[in-house]
C-alpha cells in the first residue's frame, strides 16, 4: 500500500494528532502507523503533513468536526501524545464540551515532569508503549508494544556489502540513533566508541540524529573529544536522516546500540 493514498474518513472515529512541525520520533512512529490504522477504522489526521505524503486537517477543522460525535458512535476519540495536543484536547472535552475522549500515548522510560503527569491524569484512556514506561504513568489502561514493519526494517543479504553502500571507512558500522543530548546517551556512546575503536580495526561508528540549538554545543564538546582522540574519520556525524533512508542505516550497520532504553534501566 501506498502510505498516501491512504484513506482518511470524512467522519472520523478515531482522530491522530501530530500538532509539533519538526519531525521527532513521534512523528515518525505517526507517519508509520496512519496508513495501518486507515485500514482498521474511519480514521482522521490532525496536523502538519507527514514525510510519507499525508495531508492533515487543522485544530480548527478538528473541532468543527467534533462538535457532533461519528455516526454510530456516542463520541469520538482523540489520540495525543504530545503536551500541547493533551491541553487542546483537554480544552476541547471541558470546556467547549465536545463529544470526545481523550487517550495518550506514553513511551518514556522516565518519570514525567509535575504538569505533564497532570495533563496524563486527565486524559480518558492511557497506552503504554512497554511495561517500563507503564511503571511511570499510574493511569495506564494498556501496555500495547510498537509494531515492526518487517518489510523495511529486514537484515540485508550481506551486511559488508550494505555498508559499502554508506560511502564510509572501514568494513561495518556500529550505529545509534537518536537526537544528540544528554538523556539520549550520545556522550556515553562516544566514550565507548573511542575506548573500543582502536581495537576494531574494521569499524566506523555513526551516531545519526539531530543536535538542535541548545544542545549544538553538547555536540561541539564530543567532536572535539573524538578529535583529540585521533577519530574524527572513525566517529562520524550523520545529522538528521531523511524518514525515508532510516532504514537504511540500520540495515548497513552491523550492530545498534539502544541507549535510552540502557541508561533508563541503569538509573
Amino acid at each position: 500500500m501506498n502510505p498516501a493514498n491512504a484513506v482518511l474518513s470524512s467522519d472520523p472515529e478515531v482522530i491522530v494528532f501530530n500538532l509539533k512541525e519538526r519531525y521527532t520520533g513521534v512523528s515518525a512512529t505517526i507517519n508509520a502507523l496512519v496508513p495501518l490504522q486507515a485500514q482498521q477504522w474511519r480514521l482522521g489526521f490532525c496536523g502538519t503533513r507527514m514525510s510519507n505524503g499525508i495531508d492533515g486537517m487543522g485544530l480548527r477543522e478538528a473541532i468543527r468536526l467534533s462538535r457532533k460525535p461519528p455516526e454510530g458512535r456516542a463520541f469520538r476519540i482523540w489520540h495525543v501524545r504530545r503536551d500541547p495536543e493533551m491541553m487542546a484536547a483537554i480544552f476541547a472535552r471541558d470546556v467547549l464540551r465536545l463529544p470526545i475522549k481523550l487517550v495518550f500515548t506514553s513511551a518514556a522510560q522516565h518519570l514525567h515532569g509535575a504538569f505533564p503527569r497532570w495533563l496524563i491524569s486527565k486524559m480518558d484512556a492511557v497506552i503504554s508503549t512497554t511495561p517500563l514506561a507503564a511503571s511511570f504513568v499510574p493511569n495506564t489502561t494498556a501496555v500495547v508494544p510498537h509494531g515492526i514493519d518487517l518489510s523495511r526494517f529486514s537484515p540485508p543479504p550481506d551486511k559488508r556489502t550494505a555498508w559499502k553502500d554508506a560511502g564510509l571507512p572501514g568494513e561495518y558500522g556500529i550505529g545509534v540513533f537518536g537526537r544528540v543530548r544528554p538523556d539520549k546517551g550520545s556522550d556515553v556512546f562516544v566514550d565507548a566508541m573511542i575506548e573500543a575503536l582502536p581495537h576494531l580495526s574494521g569499524a566506523t561508528a555513526v551516531i545519526a540524529g539531530l543536535a538542535q540549538p541548545k544542545h549544538q554545543a553538547y555536540q561541539d564538546a564530543l567532536k572535539a573529544k573524538i578529535a583529540a582522540a585521533g577519530l574524527s574519520e572513525r566517529i562520524v556525524f550523520l545529522g538528521e536522516v531523511p524518514a525515508g533512508q532510516v532504514h537504511l542505516w540500520y540495515q548497513r550497520c552491523m550492530l545498534l546500540c539502544g541507549l535510552p532504553t540502557a541508561m533508563s534501566l541503569l538509573a
